[in-house]
């Protein structure tokens, strides 16, 4: 074999190594963005229920968003409802809620800024 045809078969390597490692890096960041945009919607209909421990536990977008913060101990909840005063009031109660359910206060934070004035918005910040 000439020197000519070793290189461009090593090159050819390289290339589709090159080629493999680009894909495992866009995937891994796709897989990680995913992970990020989590989110769990509570609706001012499931809200409405008479509330108690046991009710709250069994509304699944809450429980699944305490589940997962859950596990990851340095994530806080961040619960996001619609800029009016009854908003406010509504994501003020859930927090007492968590809180009162054990979760500390200090992985809870609040912001406005929903668009829907019928729904909560729940995500994991890391």
């Amino acid at each position: 074999m000439n020197k000519f045809y070793i290189n461009q078969l090593i090159n050819n390597k390289l290339l589709i190594w090159r080629r493999l490692f680009i894909c495992l890096i866009a995937t891994s960041l796709l897989l990680a963005s995913s992970v990020q945009a989590q989110s769990w919607l509570i609706t001012a209909e499931t809200w409405e229920v008479p509330r108690s421990g046991l009710r709250l536990v069994e509304i699944k977008p809450l429980s699944n968003a305490v589940n997962a913060l859950n596990q990851l101990p340095d994530a806080s909840l961040n619960v996001i409802y619609p800029a009016s005063e009854s908003g406010i009031l509504w994501a003020n109660e859930l927090r007492d809620w968590l809180v009162s359910l054990g979760i500390p206060s200090e992985r809870i934070q609040l912001s406005d800024g929903l668009v829907d004035d019928f729904s909560l918005k729940l995500s994991l910040l890391k």
